[in-house]
């Protein structure tokens, strides 16, 4: 679990319920068709909740009703948090995960030091701490899986070596890593 002063903690969830997995199978279709025949296999179903008690604030309110209007799908879990979920693929040699969202695809690949190496389909405003690399700006998902591979060889030759590692608890460690700073 992470915490934010906005959404309280924020707890990782594997997606466990044909309904809701689904919804957001339906919602994602395309970026998974495109993924799969990039070489991604399908791994789990991620989500991340907050409580239900945040939306009295006005922000969460506000980027949950943002969320919705893109579609993301949204759902009550243990009665008192709200759900966010999406699938989280990997690349069948294990370098990486791809996740869509609401804004467009992430990929994920983690290294044996502990950093992170994020690119995504979408201009992303945030900063992050020093151990994540991340690039994002508006392009497909082949040229950001294609240059997401390069950042990976030009750091492995810099002596990086990529953590093999698929599991969800993996996946919800490294995502936690990636804090943003602004």
């Amino acid at each position: 679990m992470g915490a934010n002063s906005t959404f309280g903690t924020i707890e990782h969830v594997e997606i466990y319920a044909p309904a809701y997995e689904q919804r957001i199978q339906q919602r994602y279709q395309s970026e998974v068709d495109q993924l799969t025949d990039l070489g991604f296999n399908h791994l789990f179903y991620f989500g991340e909740a907050f409580s239900v008690f945040r939306l009295l604030l006005v922000f969460p309110l506000l980027v949950l009703l943002a969320m919705r209007s893109k579609g993301t799908p949204i759902t009550l879990y243990q009665g008192t948090k709200v759900l966010a979920g999406n699938p989280v693929l990997g690349a069948r040699d294990k370098t990486a995960y791809a996740h869509p969202n609401s804004f467009g695809v992430t990929f994920h690949t983690a290294f044996r030091d502990g950093s992170v190496l994020l690119s995504k389909t979408y201009a992303d405003p945030l900063t992050y701490i020093p151990t994540t690399t991340s690039y994002g700006r508006v392009a497909s998902i082949a040229d950001t899986w294609a240059a997401h591979q390069g950042r990976i060889q030009d750091m492995e030759s810099s002596g990086k070596r990529v953590d093999l590692q698929t599991s969800f608890a993996f996946y919800s460690e490294m995502v936690r890593k990636e804090k943003p700073t602004g």
